[in-house]
């Protein structure tokens, strides 16, 4: 009985350890092929997952090109600033850290601590912080909290041609103006890195991964020239703020190379505009617009200078409509009709004219038709068809009503008869260069078509020049040397609708200078001006200011591009006028500043003067304290001794003293203050 108990005793023993060690095997199989699930079919996933949450990736932004003037002066830059972001399951208090860092940030702690709770392994806290604030939120030494090293997209110019630059989002990429226009150029290539979180999530470091390194963005020197940019821009401004207009517009460029020099657009009130409104905004041109019905008058020999015209004493009907002339006046010669701006005189010479002529002349002087220019958002301008023209539609063509042309295309038809005949494209970027500003593109002038001929273009300035002289053109008159121009003042046309605003006006001047060897060609646009709105009593002076001011500087556009020339190819024009029979011929036009690498790195604070110095062991230094610059360089210039200065305004130290005597070559210093 007892053998009996034990054989059953053993026999469950065994079963049961059979049970447990088939329960044994079957676990260790299900975990191992668990494991091998995890760890072989499916070790990719897991694998994605681990890094997801101990790796991060950074994006390593490529640093922005440099913007420069065609003077080397930087009018776009970058400067280091720090930036905060956060790893949330890092952070042990969210509400401590919140509270800690909104008295730093000045933000409210319960937005940053919604930032803290989102399901991300990332979070910016704050971004380009004040190097003050980086260095208290440092102090605060908070968990999960890390700072990163950006640029900040900067202007050192201030708001300097802001409206043509444009700017940046806080990522620094493109949002208006050439920082738009040319950001695949300027932004670069972004790189990467990844990041790893240690054992104890105490901190984040680069791991052995690969970096992909950013390739830094290109830089660009613009053909804009900063210290004619700084005048417009403070002229413009005194002209609206005092006539209480709505806005104005200016633009200056070189005639013989297409450069656009200065571009300004300045509405009171209102912040940088996402659109550059010089190229863009289309407007009647009033009476600037009589220079193509001239040149078509002499180009096919229908008028000459001295032919008479009878200018009805001011009042002259076209059918059911009368067209008036600010001045009365009887006979007029052409070339007085011009001068004066007789809109009764140049109407009738555009009915001799004639619809279809008129037309193709607007056309040579590239109206109806974009520019080309390398900025986005050019408008094209409106001219209708001639076989749509009335007798008094063709009289208000010829005076710059119901056509519509930007600024840029009105400048660029003046610079036409400045340069002799020529439609240049306009440009703005000079060169491109590398990360050791190095050009590897440089852009060159590019003639379009030969709108008139010599001969015309220079019977055409000669009537310009007499318009400033004893026209409607004398408040931009100049005593040092002369200037050609035409005043205009334009009904302001209604947007939207027909017909025009009762009592707005835009009042005009285009002008060129010096007249005998035109260097720059300006155009001033005033809208809406309150009080006296005629182009020569409104923009003419502000011409005339700015020039003033121009020609004052040491070192002025007008004096750069007057010594340095350089052929370019000769023009293949479109067509060539039948009367005038204009052969081609090599145009020499002005040099344009080739940009070295060392000036785009640093910018001079000082200038210098050329001048030699000749017979100096006969000569004393004359004294200059108390003089303003232009005075005292007027002195040092006259007796050819060369000189060097810092700061604007009236002198106030000079070394040599005053009554030392110059021996071989000395140079003259001299610093300037602002009276206080």
């Amino acid at each position: 009985m007892i053998v009996k108990d034990q054989n059953i005793f053993l026999n469950s023993s065994k079963k049961r350890v059979r049970l447990i060690f088939i329960l044994g095997m079957t676990f260790w199989l299900v975990l191992i092929l668990r494991l091998f699930y995890i760890q072989v079919l499916n070790s990719g996933f897991y694998q994605q997952k681990a890094s997801k949450q101990t790796l991060l990736t950074i994006n390593l932004p490529a640093e922005r090109g440099i913007i420069y003037d065609r003077n080397g002066e930087r009018l776009a830059l970058n400067l280091p600033c720090e930036s905060f972001f956060a790893v949330p399951d890092s952070i042990r208090n969210p509400d401590v850290t919140a509270y800690k860092l909104s008295s730093v940030l000045n933000k409210s702690a319960s937005a940053i601590k919604q930032d803290f709770l989102k399901p991300t392994q990332f979070s910016w806290v704050e971004r380009q912080v004040e190097k003050n604030q980086a260095s208290l939120i440092k102090k605060l030494n908070l968990k999960g909290i890390y700072s990163r090293t950006e640029v900040k997209r900067v202007y050192p110019q201030d708001n300097l041609a802001r409206d043509l630059i444009g700017f940046t989002d806080i990522d620094n990429k493109g949002l208006a103006g050439i920082e738009l226009a040319y950001d695949s150029i300027l932004a670069g290539k972004d790189g990467k890195a990844i990041l790893q979180k240690d054992a104890l999530g105490r901190g984040y470091e680069l791991k052995p991964y690969p970096i992909v390194k950013s390739s830094n963005g290109k830089s660009l020197v613009l053909t804009l020239d900063s210290q004619l940019q700084w005048i417009l821009e403070v002229e413009l401004k005194k002209a609206v703020d005092s006539t209480s207009s709505q806005s104005g517009m200016g633009i200056f460029i070189d005639p013989h190379t297409g450069e656009i020099l200065a571009c300004d657009y300045y509405q009171p009130g209102k912040d940088v505009p996402f659109k550059n409104r010089v190229i863009a905004d289309q407007l009647e041109p009033g009476s600037t617009f009589k220079i193509v019905v001239a040149a078509a008058a002499l180009e096919q020999n229908l008028k000459k200078p001295e032919d008479l015209i009878y200018a009805e004493m001011g009042k002259y009907k076209i059918g059911k409509h009368t067209l008036h002339d600010v001045k009365k006046k009887g006979w007029l010669t052409f070339r007085e009709a011009v001068v004066h701006s007789s809109n009764i005189a140049i109407s009738k010479v555009a009915k001799e004219v004639g619809k279809d002529l008129l037309y193709d002349y607007a056309k040579r002087f590239g109206f109806c038709e974009p520019t080309s220019i390398d900025l986005p958002g050019e408008s094209k301008g409106y001219i209708s068809s001639p076989s749509r023209w009335s007798e008094i539609g063709l009289a208000n063509i010829a005076i710059g009503q119901g056509v519509a042309v930007t600024p840029l295309q009105l400048i660029r038809a003046y610079a036409a008869l400045a340069n002799g005949g020529i439609l240049m494209k306009p440009y703005m970027i000079k060169t491109i260069l590398d990360e050791n500003d190095e050009p590897i593109m440089q852009f060159q002038p590019t003639p379009v078509k030969r709108a008139i001929s010599q001969q015309t273009a220079s019977v055409l300035t000669d009537f310009l020049q007499e318009a400033v002289e004893s026209g409607s053109g004398q408040n931009a008159k100049l005593s040092d040397f002369s200037i050609a121009g035409k005043t205009g003042t334009a009904q302001k046309a209604k947007v939207g609708s027909r017909g025009y605003e009762i009592g707005k006006y835009i009042a005009s001047f285009v002008g060129f200078f010096p007249s005998a060897n035109p260097q720059i060609v300006g155009l001033i646009l005033i809208d809406s001006p309150q009080g006296e709105h005629l182009g020569g009593h409104v923009a003419a002076p502000v011409f005339k200011k700015i020039v003033t001011k121009l020609v004052s500087l040491p070192e002025n556009p007008i004096r750069k591009l007057q010594t340095q020339k350089e052929s370019f190819t000769r023009v293949e024009p479109d067509f060539q006028p039948e009367e005038s029979k204009v052969g081609l011929v090599n145009l020499v036009y002005a040099e344009e500043e080739q940009p070295q690498p060392k000036v785009m790195k640093t910018a001079s604070v000082t200038k210098e003067s050329q001048v030699t110095t000749e017979n100096s062991e006969k000569m004393v230094v004359p004294n200059l304290v108390g003089l303003t610059a232009r005075e005292a360089m007027a002195i040092l210039n006259n007796k050819k001794i060369s000189f060097q200065f810092s700061g604007s305004g009236l002198v106030s130290k000079q070394i040599p003293k005053a009554g030392s005597p110059l021996q071989g070559k000395t140079k003259v210093y001299f610093e300037c203050q602002n009276p206080k």
